[in-house]
């Protein structure tokens, strides 16, 4: 898996910020040091719902990281990406049916990266195939088992 993830530009990682044994995670003013996060304490309600967030929609990073800790995968990317590597990775949150995120987010080290719960892979540039394969291996994988909206 992580040759075929990282035969282009993508890097993979398992950077994350610690986490309390739940339900201790969920707590009031969640901070991440990794950017983006991918996994940590966490906010405890109002999970994200999958979808495409920009500028001020933008959902804050405890609720993303609730929803990698039911599942979901988030696409990030920089701001002013260009439309076409927008648009497939919103085509790829769409054909993933209720489970991905795509999110704007300018503190991104990256212009392109994907998160689960524990694991990152950031790209230099929109990888379709490559992002795909981290969403079918990672979709589903957080350690609460929740129904995902």
């Amino acid at each position: 898996l992580t040759a075929a993830l990282t035969s282009g530009s993508c890097q993979v990682d398992e950077q994350t910020d610690p986490t309390s044994s739940p339900p201790g995670n969920h707590v009031p003013s969640p901070t991440y040091d990794v950017d983006p996060p991918a996994g940590g304490n966490h906010l405890g309600a109002g999970a994200t719902s999958s979808g495409t967030y920009a500028d001020a929609q933008v959902p804050d990073d405890g609720l993303l990281v609730h929803s990698l800790e039911h599942g979901y995968v988030v696409l990030w990317h920089q701001p002013g990406l260009d439309p076409g590597g927008l648009a497939q990775l919103v085509a790829l949150q769409k054909a993933s049916g209720k489970d991905v995120i795509v999110v704007e987010r300018a503190s991104l080290p990256v212009p392109v990266a994907a998160t689960a719960w524990g694991h990152r892979l950031l790209c230099g540039a929109v990888e379709p195939a490559v992002l795909k394969r981290f969403v079918d291996e990672r979709v589903g994988n957080g350690p609460e088992d929740v129904t995902r909206t």
